[in-house]
């Protein structure tokens, strides 16, 4: 072979070279030399790609709404001959190379707008072919958080049922509501509430409505009283204090079913309580209070019951626990 001649081998084969001079001398030969040569591109990379980190949600082909700007890719391609060396990532499939890859890779999307996002990934080899491009990536990204708009159901009148608020939602990021408007039903006493409204990319706003729905009953304590406060010809006259109270719809308005063997005696307390909210009442028989008891009812404004029942009755000045005290 002359110096400097191009000459054609086969590929994968070993060779060695030596030098022979103008008169015959030869040199030892050099060691082997092997060319290797690859035309064949990898295969199209397959990807799996999560959304957030290496531990967030796969993400397949599709063109669902996300409020992530991460996206954690994990890539594979198969090259039998150099093997492949990197991959590559061209944002918007525009068929040009945007950033070079590793096998796993966490990408931000810190510049991207609300809006929809392409990219393609491919293999490239340790002498520089390249794979086709992938398919493409969807990444829609809605970062904006829906507004609160009109509240219906609402009301500061205070009701014993259950009361369900509807909330108009609007979202300028792009997914959309999940649901408009949004409902919540309140089950439980509750005076102001909050309604959540949530986009198809996950990104949620509270709105506070006025509830008013009271599920509680008042507070009742009872104890003996015994000061006279019937007038005319009974033979007994009791006293019994009611001490009520009511945070919600009651407040400073019951009203109470006495029951005095087997009589009932109904009374309203409306404001007339005191600022204590002690409500002091006198019940009269002329019937002897011996083995006898008195069953009490407190309703708030909405309804909701307390019950004190069997409450016996003593002598004044021998009162203990829940009696009512006659003289």
């Amino acid at each position: 072979v002359a110096n400097g001649t191009l000459y054609q081998i086969d590929m994968n084969k070993s060779y060695c070279l030596r030098a022979v001079n103008k008169v015959g001398a030869v040199s030892p030969w050099s060691s082997a030399s092997t060319f290797r040569i690859d035309k064949t591109a990898p295969s199209v990379p397959s990807s799996v790609i999560r959304i957030g980190s290496s531990s967030g949600t796969v993400r397949s082909n599709t063109a669902a709404w996300t409020n992530q700007k991460l996206w954690w890719g994990s890539f594979y391609a198969e090259d039998s001959q150099s093997g492949v060396d990197h991959y590559e990532y061209s944002s918007g499939c525009t068929g040009e190379k945007s950033d070079n890859l590793s096998s796993s890779y966490l990408y931000p999307l810190n510049n991207a707008a609300n809006a929809n996002h392409t990219f393609c990934i491919r293999a490239v080899d340790k002498v520089g072919n390249a794979s086709a491009w992938s398919s493409k990536y969807y990444f829609r990204i809605d970062t904006e958080k829906p507004s609160c708009g009109n509240i219906s159901g609402a009301s500061t009148t205070w009701t014993g049922n259950d009361r369900t608020i509807k909330v108009a939602c609007s979202d300028t990021g792009g997914s959309g509501c999940k649901a408009n408007p949004t409902s919540k039903t309140f089950t439980t006493t509750t005076k102001k509430g909050n309604v959540t409204l949530t986009d198809n990319a996950g990104n949620s706003t509270t709105c506070k409505a006025n509830v008013y729905v009271d599920k509680t009953p008042p507070t009742v304590k009872f104890s003996p009283q015994t000061n006279k406060v019937c007038t005319g010809p009974h033979v007994y006259k009791f006293r019994a204090a009611l001490e009520i109270s009511d945070a919600q719809s009651g407040y400073g308005h019951f009203k109470a079913e006495v029951k005095i063997n087997g009589v009932t005696n109904k009374y309203n307390y409306d404001n007339n309580c005191g600022a204590n909210k002690t409500c002091r009442e006198g019940f009269c028989s002329d019937a002897s209070p011996k083995g006898k008891y008195v069953d009490i009812v407190i309703s708030d404004k909405v309804g909701n019951k307390t019950y004190i029942k069997g409450v016996g009755f003593a002598k004044s000045g021998t009162a203990v626990g829940n009696t009512i005290t006659y003289d």
